[in-house]
């Protein structure tokens, strides 16, 4: 791909990063990100510490993942009306209270009770990472906002990685209620290094007028926010058939370590691609992406081995980082600037509803064909994706 990328020069990282106040932010609002991978999980340690089943624990985290996804693009809105301190610093808050009575309730406690609770602690989780994306669309130029995004994608993988190991493994090893507790001081100390920094401080936001539009009116944003689906879908499939192939294999310790893999291809692509000049087309480079993406996911199908499976889904993940780098860019430009916060945060929305199909789809698939029908239907995802940027490319073009 380095025939599209711009004449403008290489920028060296460290310039980059002594950009003022862009490492500092970008170090909080990757903190942010760490309870993320890790209270789906602590949710259902947390049931099953209550007595509760399963499949109860399952309930509790789909219903913290649906209000997630319903909260981020409300929280997003109000980002850009009411400025992000205030609406980050508010949404920490009343997410952190609602992680410390999930602690804090006992065995008899309703189940539909603490699903409540989970709920509204995904619908407040402040959506640090959309303001972010939206701030330095306004603090950077083109080339230096490609590095920080395709950094901020790399290192994002860390945080997924890492966030489980410290909440579920360490903090949360002998009670998962610490777990959630140390989820809800993260989400304050980080979301408050953030917020309360003087760069989010003067984005005050801008009162909505007659002619305002949502930010789903705009039709690249559709576009992208439907290309999220399909990548969430794509690793909600990839996740579970990992999971399964491990256990096929007489391997389920395993999963952690292959789950690595795959977010290792996409750390070294994301420091590689901040790097590189920004793209002359980014749009083709999007779609370009996808259907590298939906090759290698095609070939995890032909994994020889647990070995195998880790060289391959390195592979894989090679195409995300760098994929999330030119389409949060693409976001940015076809966004209107009253409502890019709101953009970032339906994005998130699209990946969250994705990740909840991808992974319905590929459990069956599972339990039936195996876990190579799972791996196909992650390379089916993204080429829809790709078949959608396709035909609706003229509406990223900003």
């Amino acid at each position: 791909m380095s025939a599209e990328t711009t004449d403008t020069p290489r920028i060296p990282m460290g310039a980059v990063l002594r950009s003022p106040g862009l490492l500092r932010l970008l170090s909080a609002s990757l903190a942010a990100r760490f309870p993320l991978a890790a209270v789906g999980v602590l949710y259902v340690l947390q049931a099953r510490a209550l007595g509760h089943s399963y499949a109860e624990g399952g309930a509790i985290a789909a219903a913290s993942a649906i209000g997630m996804a319903a909260g981020a693009p409300v929280l997003g809105r109000l980002v850009d009306t009411k400025g992000q301190t205030k609406v980050l610093s508010a949404s920490a808050l009343l997410c952190a209270a609602a992680l410390t009575a999930v602690a804090l309730v006992n065995e008899q406690t309703p189940v539909p009770l603490i699903a409540a609770l989970a709920a509204f602690a995904g619908f407040m989780q402040p959506p640090v990472a959309a303001a972010a994306r939206a701030l330095w669309g306004r603090m950077l130029d083109s080339a230096h906002l490609h590095s920080v995004l395709a950094l901020e994608a790399g290192l994002q993988e860390l945080a997924f990685m890492f966030g489980p190991v410290l909440l579920v493994s360490v903090v949360g090893a002998s009670q998962p209620k610490h777990g959630l507790i140390g989820a809800a001081v993260i989400f304050i100390l980080a979301t408050s290094a953030y917020a309360l920094a003087p760069e989010p401080r003067a984005m005050r936001g801008a009162p909505r007028t007659a002619s305002s539009r949502s930010a789903m009116a705009v039709p690249g944003v559709r576009t992208l926010v439907l290309m999220a689906v399909t990548l969430g879908m794509s690793f909600g499939a990839i996740e579970v058939g990992i999971a399964a192939y491990a256990e096929h294999s007489h391997h389920t310790n395993a999963t952690g370590l292959l789950l690595a893999a795959w977010g290792l291809g996409s750390l070294i692509a994301g420091l590689l691609a901040a790097q590189r000049g920004p793209a002359r087309d980014p749009v083709a480079q999007l779609l370009l992406l996808h259907v590298v993406l939906t090759a290698a996911n095609a070939l995890l199908v032909a994994s020889p081995g647990i070995v195998g499976l880790s060289l391959l889904l390195i592979v894989a993940g090679v195409a995300i980082a760098p994929l999330f780098a030119v389409l949060y860019r693409i976001l940015s430009e076809v966004a209107d600037e009253e409502s890019v916060t709101e953009a970032f945060s339906w994005e998130l929305t699209g990946i969250t509803a994705g990740v909840a199909i991808g992974s319905a789809v590929a459990g069956a698939l599972a339990s039936g064909p195996g876990a190579r029908a799972a791996f196909l239907a992650s390379a089916v995802a993204t080429a829809v994706g790709a078949l959608i940027g396709r035909s609706r490319a003229h509406t990223l073009r900003a």
